[in-house]
């Protein structure tokens, strides 16, 4: 659940700035996405670029402290999880997960909708 949760993440971040570089070249946008290939660097260095903050200062600046919380850890576990330490992901951050998915998915959605009619 962990790890379906957090490709369907990244994907709507790379959403987001494909639609914050909408205007620009798609040159520059390739470049961009594949300089800053991994998610955190999309989560803090390339969303700063576009949005003058992280993604999870973000958040917390939109009154999404919890889901900034969850979102560090779960992107902490998955990281953990992917170099040799499977029991980083366990019951209880599923538990916290898909009991907060709703909440995520309100920030997601208030976050995509501000930044996106932000833009030129």
């Amino acid at each position: 659940m962990v790890l379906l949760f957090w490709g369907y993440f990244e994907t709507r971040i790379e959403r987001l700035h494909r639609t914050a570089m909408r205007k620009l070249p798609q040159r520059i946008l390739h470049d961009q996405l594949k300089r800053h290939s991994g998610i955190g660097p999309r989560l803090y260095e390339l969303y700063k670029i576009f949005f003058g903050v992280d993604y999870f200062d973000d958040l917390r600046a939109n009154g999404f402290s919890s889901v900034a919380d969850l979102l560090n850890d779960v992107h902490r576990r998955r990281n953990e999880f992917s170099h040799g330490r499977p029991q980083a992901i366990n019951d209880a951050i599923v538990t916290r997960l898909v009991e907060n998915l709703r909440d995520e998915h309100e920030a997601w959605i208030a976050l995509y909708n501000s930044r996106a009619n932000s833009l030129p």
